[in-house]
Parts: structure tokens; C-alpha cells; sequence
């Protein structure tokens, strides 16, 4: 609420004004029955959940593409991949409203480093089923595919935030 407030403060708004906007929030939140209460609480989980289950599958799917691809070009659809999936985990938690700090810290954290582990453990495995099967593709770096990855997963998230960021101190 302070932050609302500073940032009505630096727009021109006054103290008059923004003392009605407060309350007309705090009335507003006050007021909300239990079940909204509960279902804006389990949104950011069921989103989370979403974004967890949603990385098991993108990296399932890179399978394919790790038995056939390597070098640039796999790098490249990884990127891709990771930056589709990074932009629809972005909006989904976007849409979550009143996330808060902490909530913040669990999307921007937790699941990237749920992403990288998931994919160094399918990079790795895709090795050792390439090996398997003497396919002519040689073994990719889990770590350096991985990584990849989880930039391109988190590159949408953060421009998204810096956004936010931005538009909050105009």
C-alpha cells in the first residue's frame, strides 16, 4: 500500500485523493468473502503447479530433439522452447493477482531451479539412451542445455518484471 501511495504521491495525486483510493482498497479488500479469500490464495499454487508439471513436459519433449540435434541447432530450438514455455509461465503468474513478496521469490526462483535440475537429469538420460541405441549424435552437455534453458525460461519473466519495475517509479 505504501508503495501505491508514493507512487500516486510522484504522479500529482493528493494526500485528499490518495487517503479516498486507501480506503476505498482497504474497504474493498476488508469486505471480500472467505471463498474469494481462499481461491486468490490457491490460484498462485495452482499456477505453480502448472508451471512444475508444464516443465516435466517440455522436457520430455526435448527427448526427440536431443537424439537428433546438436550443436547450434539445438541450442537454438532449446532456446526457443524455453522462452515459449518461460513467456506462458510468465503470464500465468502475471494473471495471479496479489502476489506477494514471497510468492514473487517462490515463481522466480523455484521453479527455474526445478527447470535446470529437470532438464540436466533428461539431457543426461538422453545421453545414455543415445549411447543405447548408437545413434551418431554425440552427447550433448547437460549442463550447458540446461542452462540454456532455464535462461530462455526466465528471460520473459524477468523483462516482464524490470517492466513492472519501471512503470511503478514513473
Amino acid at each position: 500500500m505504501r508503495d501505491m501511495t508514493a507512487t500516486l504521491a510522484r504522479k500529482g495525486w493528493g494526500r485528499v485523493e490518495i487517503s479516498r483510493v486507501s480506503d476505498i482498497l482497504a474497504h474493498a479488500e476488508a469486505s471480500k468473502s472467505t471463498g474469494m479469500r481462499f481461491l486468490e490464495s490457491t490460484a498462485f499454487w495452482v499456477a505453480l503447479l502448472v508451471a512444475i508439471l508444464g516443465n516435466f513436459i517440455v522436457s520430455v519433449v526435448l527427448v526427440p530433439f536431443l537424439l537428433l540435434l546438436k550443436g547450434a541447432s539445438l541450442y537454438f530450438t532449446v532456446f526457443v522452447i524455453g522462452i515459449a514455455f518461460g513467456a506462458l509461465f510468465s503470464v500465468l503468474i502475471r494473471y495471479v493477482e496479489d502476489l506477494r513478496q514471497g510468492q514473487h521469490i517462490i515463481a522466480g526462483i523455484f521453479i527455474p531451479v526445478l527447470a535446470l535440475i529437470n532438464i540436466y537429469l533428461i539431457v543426461y538420460f538422453s545421453n545414455k539412451l543415445e549411447i543405447l541405441l548408437q545413434l551418431p549424435v554425440s552427447p550433448h552437455s547437460p549442463a550447458a542445455v540446461s542452462m540454456v534453458y532455464v535462461f530462455a525460461f526466465v528471460l520473459p519473466y524477468f523483462i516482464k518484471h524490470m517492466e513492472h519495475v519501471r512503470k511503478k517509479r514513473l
